[in-house]
């Protein structure tokens, strides 16, 4: 995207202040949020594979040197910047983006707009809406409590991600169903693969209770792939989770299980990355809590896992497989509002990660911060 593209693009975000009438809804509506921290680690760790502290996710393989060597940076990568746009009053579409980039241990300038959502809603009446574009998965709904959002317990128990769909949500006071079509996966490559040769699209569902305080439920997600080349071998892939989140006066406490084949190959941020001679299946999940003990301040605290269940099965690291068969990650914060819309926080985390080729690395984190949200 050219300089100038891009910076019109961002501009358009906050324009809702103009040409809006006192008694009408602004066409747009900014949000977001800036965050700035400070990372230390004790070794080496990954985010989503590459060793950096952009957003890790687990204790990156001992494979040189300077992996066992302690490090820190400097990041305001995850800041946020999305805006809402209502053009009538059945019609909102969503844009996101944010600046963090994996293969960039520690940028400045270099940092670039990554698109996270670019969604449309039709709402057809009070408690139905169909939506169409990039958006997150009705698979595995909630996420923990973190101020490492992009990193956000993935390949540790949380499985869900954005995808590319087109799908129907409807919502009641009691319940929650939802049903979408999605792409199966992502090719950041210059030409089409098989994810784009197989012209299977996964098909997602959810459906939630809601209570008092509380919700609890079930999704799934599931396609045919197309492996080998090109395309010689077809398996299914699949994923089933169960989410439960409720707030108890000052706790909130949620968390999420599931179970699957060849998820990682379908857009998922887990571990089994199914081949063309072996599917592979894993399994894992995630608890988190959350309590405010006075006001402004709270305390927070979560653990995470996933494994493989073949671990002897899984595939060397290479450019498409990370090598990673398990992955625990645990996680205690707190986090203090110091001044209206100004947050900072404190958080430790630890993980506990198996390679295939490296063997089992162990890795700490401490990060501090402000954010600033809007």
């Amino acid at each position: 995207m050219k300089p100038f593209t891009r910076l019109a693009a961002i501009s358009l975000l906050g324009l809702g202040a103009f040409g809006v009438s006192a008694e009408s809804k602004p066409l747009f509506t900014p949000y977001g949020f800036v965050l700035t921290s400070y990372d230390f680690a004790n070794a080496g760790v990954a985010s989503f594979g590459s060793t950096n502290l952009v957003a890790p996710t687990a204790a990156a393989a001992r494979a040189a040197p300077s992996d066992s060597l302690a490090r820190s940076s400097f990041h305001a990568a995850q800041s946020r910047l999305g805006t809402l746009i209502r053009p009538s009053e059945v019609l909102t579409a969503k844009f996101e983006i944010d600046f963090a980039d994996f293969n960039k241990a520690s940028t400045t300038t270099g940092s670039m707009p990554r698109l996270r959502l670019a969604k449309i809603d039709y709402a057809a009446d009070a408690e139905n809406t169909f939506f169409f574009g990039q958006d997150w998965d009705l698979f595995s709904p909630l996420h923990p409590h973190t101020y490492n959002l992009v990193g956000s317990s993935f390949q540790a128990g949380n499985s869900g991600f954005v995808r590319q769909q087109f799908g129907w949500l409807r919502k009641t006071a009691a319940s929650e169903t939802g049903v979408s079509l999605g792409l199966p996966g992502t090719n950041n490559a210059a030409s089409d693969g098989n994810l784009e040769i197989s012209r299977v699209p996964t098909v997602s569902a959810r459906w939630s209770w809601i209570g008092e305080g509380s919700r609890s439920g079930l999704s799934a997600v599931a396609t045919r792939l197309l492996l080998g080349s090109p395309g010689s071998v077809s398996q299914t892939a699949y994923g089933v989770a169960l989410h439960h989140e409720s707030t108890l006066g000052a706790l909130n406490l949620r968390g999420e299980i599931y179970a699957g084949q060849g998820l990682a190959n379908i857009g998922a941020l887990t571990l089994s990355q199914s081949r063309a001679d072996r599917a592979m299946r894993e399994a894992g999940g995630w608890l988190s809590a959350k309590w405010g003990f006075s006001p402004g301040q709270s305390l927070y605290a979560g653990i995470g896992f996933a494994s493989v269940i073949d671990r002897a099965q899984v595939a060397a690291p290479s450019p498409t497989t990370t090598g990673l068969k398990g992955n625990r990650n645990l996680r205690l914060g707190y986090d203090r509002k110091i001044a209206e819309l100004l947050n900072t926080y404190v958080e430790y985390n630890h993980y506990q990660s198996a390679w295939q080729v490296m063997g089992t690395a162990n890795a700490s984190t401490f990060g501090t911060g402000f954010q600033l949200p809007f």
